[in-house]
């Protein structure tokens, strides 16, 4: 049986013995040891702390994916690109800067600390302020406010897998339909996100950029090649071995069928 002593002034023994299934316990109290008297000693509080309102934002590469809107909620403008993200020790983004979907690249200013990223940037001739709502590991999102103030849009930055794009050789074959014989050849830069957002460029032969967008899940890969505004060039495919992609597309005109490959 456990032995135990409470307050310092009396303490209790048990002592037990057993016979059969029968069990004898008797208490035996004994005097403490006559102790000094007590002194108050004053209570220090603790050092008072700041507990952080999230994870520290952190550097490097983001898919960011935002909206502009009008006062009844339509849709302005969709912004979209790579943002790469330098967050100094100060929390002074200097450097940072956004790579819009049309290939054109763009300062971004602004400040990150603990569960917050304020950003300053100007798409077009609109310049915009992004103030973050929620901070977690992969993920930020916020509001856009506008010169004015108040809310214009919203955004959602996407933490890109391994830090870094991947650099393919892409080739498209129309094989069937009223583009047949038409192709789309070059090198293809595609960032994948931490939830299966792809976002890519692809630059032909002739120097223009084309806007990529799609998904990438458990190896089955779905992209959308604008290859002029409002038309859509559609592959479908998956990962091989190695790391290639390949599969069929559909498009840019109804009726065009054919293939395509990324390799390497």
């Amino acid at each position: 049986m456990p032995v135990g002593t409470r307050g310092g002034s009396r303490g209790l023994t048990a002592v037990g013995s057993a016979t059969g299934r029968l069990a004898h316990v008797a208490l035996v109290v004994t005097a403490a040891t006559p102790t000094t008297a007590l002194t108050a000693t004053p209570t220090v509080p603790p050092t008072a702390t700041t507990t952080p309102v999230g994870p520290m934002v952190a550097g490097g590469l983001y898919h960011l994916s935002g909206s502009l809107v009008d006062g009844g909620g339509g849709q302005l403008r969709h912004v979209e690109g790579i943002l790469t993200l330098r967050v100094a020790a100060t929390g002074s983004l200097a450097g940072s800067t956004l790579r819009l979907a049309t290939g054109v690249t763009v300062a971004v200013s602004g400040s990150g600390g603990p569960g917050s990223l304020s950003l300053s940037l100007a798409v077009g001739d609109t310049p915009l302020t992004g103030q973050s709502s929620v901070v977690s590991a992969n993920r930020i999102s916020g509001l856009f406010s506008g010169p004015a103030g108040g809310p214009v849009g919203f955004w959602v930055t996407t933490r890109v897998v391994g830090q870094q794009g991947t650099r393919y050789t892409f080739g498209a074959r129309v094989t069937s339909g009223p583009n047949a014989g038409l192709s789309y050849d070059g090198p293809l830069e595609l960032f994948a996100d931490a939830y299966g957002g792809l976002l890519g460029y692809l630059t032909l032969p002739d120097g223009r950029l084309l806007r990529v967008d799609g998904q990438s899940v458990n190896g089955v890969v779905n992209m959308l090649v604008v290859v002029r505004p409002g038309t859509p060039l559609f592959a479908l495919g998956t990962t091989m071995i190695g790391g290639a992609l390949r599969g069929t597309i559909a498009g840019p005109l109804a009726g065009d069928l054919g293939s395509w490959t990324a390799t390497l």
